[in-house]
């Protein structure tokens, strides 16, 4: 796909699941040349390997206005918007649609809500694509766009080579030094990622450690981090860069994604491609060779479950099949 494109997203932080694909995204397409990031933060990991224009600032209405100057001026063939939910899609109803084709792909793995007639307006009108990453976000654009628009596509692209903090990694050392096995979970401290109940999983765990990761906003924080106070073999780990992040993952023995809602799962991919073994609720398609539990666990599901796998062999579980390439434009085959 020899074309120019302009992303529309952001690059961490904030870290999640967004930030994360749009920064490898930049780098891995050679045909990205403008990056618009609307999530202003005090340090945005821009990777050194872009060579693009990344635009953003510290006011969100500054970024969106050069944007809107930059529609006027027609200099790419492709935007594409990245948003984690449908509240986002006011922006493409404000931009000036000229001359470039305009991709959506919204992150959240959930898009259920009722038939909005501005939502169905922006997705018919004004979208030429919408980048699904799931049969039930499939399912939900049907309700608003024709299926020539509607795109199977995933969220992920490879992670770059792991380069974590000297310091991280000292002090990363020295709490899982004596530990017989070290589990990852991560996620926001909301209730769907299900941290609690990992937490919980540790009582029976003695041996093992538990690394439980948390970024961004969400009212279960103090919550959790009073829950995981109960145990010598939780420790809760706070905004991560990616570097640091996937150090964890490689390092771990089990990724732990118990989540009742999820678009694909970046962690599961890389995860597994670290030879790291997975178990993940089975609420959308997961990566090959994920072990695979209920869209709802329960405790002793998922106690059984790590049991299983850590302790055994694994092989009561069913295992995810599904083989995803990394995201590609040109595969898309997009026009």
């Amino acid at each position: 796909m020899h074309k120019s494109i302009a992303v529309v997203g952001g690059v961490p932080n904030p870290i999640g699941g967004v930030t994360t694909f749009v920064r490898r995204l930049i780098v891995r397409e050679q045909g990205v040349t403008h990056l618009f990031d609307l999530y202003p933060s005090g340090v945005k990991m821009v990777p050194n390997a872009f060579v693009g224009n990344f635009i953003c600032h510290s006011r969100k209405l500054l970024t969106v206005l050069r944007l809107f100057i930059f529609c006027l001026q027609g200099k790419v063939s492709v935007l594409h918007f990245n948003f984690s939910t449908p509240r986002s899609l006011l922006l493409l109803a404000v931009l000036p649609k000229i001359n470039a084709k305009w991709f959506l792909m919204l992150h959240h793995g959930d898009l259920e809500g009722g038939i909005n007639p501005f939502v169905k307006w922006v997705l018919s009108s004004r979208v030429d694509a919408v980048l699904c990453l799931n049969a039930r976000q499939a399912a939900w654009y049907s309700r608003f766009v024709e299926a020539e628009k509607i795109k199977m596509a995933n969220s992920y692209v490879e992670p770059f080579a792991v380069n974590p903090d000297f310091e991280f990694v000292q002090r990363v050392s020295g709490i899982v030094r004596s530990a017989k096995k070290v589990i990852v979970c991560s996620g926001y401290p909301t209730e769907i990622y299900n941290h609690l109940m990992a937490i919980s999983v540790m009582g029976e765990r003695q041996e093992d450690v538990l690394l439980c990761c948390l970024y961004g906003p969400g009212g279960l924080r103090e919550q959790i981090v009073s829950h995981a106070c109960r145990f010598k073999n939780v420790h809760i780990m706070e905004s991560l860069s990616e570097d640091n992040f996937n150090y964890l993952l490689s390092i771990a023995d089990l990724y732990l994604r118990v989540n009742t809602e999820d678009s694909f799962g970046i962690a599961v991919a890389d995860a597994i491609n670290f030879g790291v073994r997975v178990i993940a609720t089975a609420v959308c398609e997961r990566y090959a060779g994920c072990f695979l539990i209920s869209s709802a666990p329960t405790f002793e599901e998922v106690l059984g479950a790590v049991k299983d796998v850590l302790d055994g062999d694994g092989v009561s579980l069913q295992r995810s099949h599904v083989e995803k390439e990394s995201f590609s434009y040109e595969r898309l085959d997009l026009g």
